[in-house]
């Protein structure tokens, strides 16, 4: 059964799924971005340094962002990505493993 609160935060357009691994559930999270769609070309290298997609309304940044999550992810041993698609944006979404404790 997935909790109350974790079910209304769809509102402010952040995305909850929950993932059942070794009897524990973990909230995996995914953020809808519904300003542009990411091109195919564009998603292979969205998570590289300094790398910015093209885009004629979208100028700031420098680039490391995304850049420094996948990274910190990464060295984690977890996942990140990127879904889009043409009129329902983008999500991005990460994962992280459980870490089993025996005491």
């Amino acid at each position: 059964m997935i909790p109350k609160d974790f079910r209304h935060l769809n509102d402010t357009g952040l995305w909850i799924a929950l993932l059942r691994l070794l009897s524990i559930i973990l909230p995996v999270y995914a953020h809808r971005y519904l300003m542009f769609l990411i091109q195919g070309q564009d998603k292979d290298k969205l998570f590289d340094r300094f790398y910015r997609v093209l885009n004629d309304d979208i100028v700031s940044g420098f680039g490391i962002g995304l850049y420094l999550c996948a990274e910190i992810i990464d060295r984690h041993q977890g996942k990140i990505g990127v879904e889009s698609e043409f009129g329902e944006g983008s999500t991005f979404w990460f994962s992280l493993p459980v870490a089993v404790v025996s005491v």
